[in-house]
């Protein structure tokens, strides 16, 4: 049996590019059975990379989304 698979998912502001509003990330996860929402999180620090969530793939398969 295969061991539980984690992924940490980050986003990161690359660069402003002269525009002063601060970007939310969004996104999803799509599986084979479902479609798990991220968590939006905003981005106000370019060049830093910020931890949105963990997803976890089970040995069956299951998916699952932790902070």
């Amino acid at each position: 049996m295969r061991p539980r698979v984690d992924y940490k998912i980050y986003s990161e502001l690359f660069d402003r590019h002269d525009n002063n509003e601060t970007p939310t990330v969004k996104g999803r996860v799509i599986t084979r059975d479902s479609s798990l929402l991220l968590p939006e999180i905003r981005l106000t620090v370019p060049k830093e990379k910020t931890y949105m969530t963990t997803v976890s793939v089970a040995p069956d398969g299951t998916v699952r989304l932790s902070r």
